[in-house]
């Protein structure tokens, strides 16, 4: 298997007093997203040891089990009971063409497209810088939330290979909405996708991966006054996030 998924995370200095958290407050799966609602807005949320904060940038390599090479499960989206209201739904878009890391930025349009897959549902990206209809899910009997898409790399057609596909470093940007009316989308957020199963090429390395991912912190985030509360309710989303296994409800 290969290292673990890291997800990195951008503190919002107003708000991080809120959520600095002894590490036995909450046993969030390592590597998922922690959803959240603040103001009736969707939130995004990461953990870094013992802090929780609103994030928008997220890292994952696919074949990181070792049984699929354009496949990965990871990061899940996970969130506390009681979070959405009984019988709505959470799903959510693609908001642009899968971009290909460059060593500079995010203009190239990679030639592979991202499958997202899960209950016999299914997304696929589009081929140009527009935005994509996506699926939803329903949320759980007691108001919670926890999917582990499958996001497969597949070629410009979106057929699926038993080969691994180009290396590179693939970002993906996404966002989240509810069936809830009172309950808005979450701003943009973005996996950054490491494909290296071609050893030879040298590409799709790691620090690639994390030049993509810096990079994306460089982009703009919320105003500090809206951040602030949203790294609030991220805090408050870790203390009733106590499960690890990955069972999708």
């Amino acid at each position: 298997m290969k290292a673990s998924i890291k997800q990195f995370i951008r503190l919002a200095a107003c708000g991080a007093a809120f959520v600095s958290l002894p590490c036995s407050a909450f046993a969030l799966h390592e590597g998922d997203i922690a959803l959240s609602v603040a103001g009736g807005k969707i939130v995004t949320c990461a953990s870094s040891g013992s802090t929780f904060a609103v994030a928008h940038a997220f890292q994952a390599w696919f074949n990181d089990t070792g049984s699929d090479v354009n496949w990965v499960n990871e990061p899940g989206f996970d969130s506390d009971k009681g979070t959405w209201t009984v019988g709505t739904r959470i799903g959510l878009n693609f908001l642009d063409a899968v971009r290909v890391w460059n060593d500079a930025d995010l203009s190239a349009i990679s030639a592979s497209r991202i499958l997202i897959e899960l209950g016999g549902e299914s997304a696929l990206s589009p081929t140009t810088a527009m935005r994509a209809e996506g699926f939803d899910l329903a949320v759980s009997a007691e108001g919670a939330w926890h999917k582990h898409l499958e996001f497969n790399l597949v070629d410009s057609a979106g057929n699926t290979s038993a080969d691994a596909l180009p290396d590179g470093i693939y970002v993906v940007k996404l966002e989240l909405y509810s069936t809830d009316s009172s309950v808005t989308k979450s701003d943009p957020f973005y996996l950054v996708i490491r494909q290296d199963e071609n050893a030879d090429d040298l590409v799709g390395t790691e620090e690639e991966w994390n030049a993509a991912y810096a990079y994306i912190q460089s982009l703009p985030v919320p105003e500090p006054s809206v951040a602030s509360f949203m790294v609030a309710a991220c805090g408050l989303t870790a203390f009733g996030l106590r499960r690890v296994k990955k069972t999708n409800y």
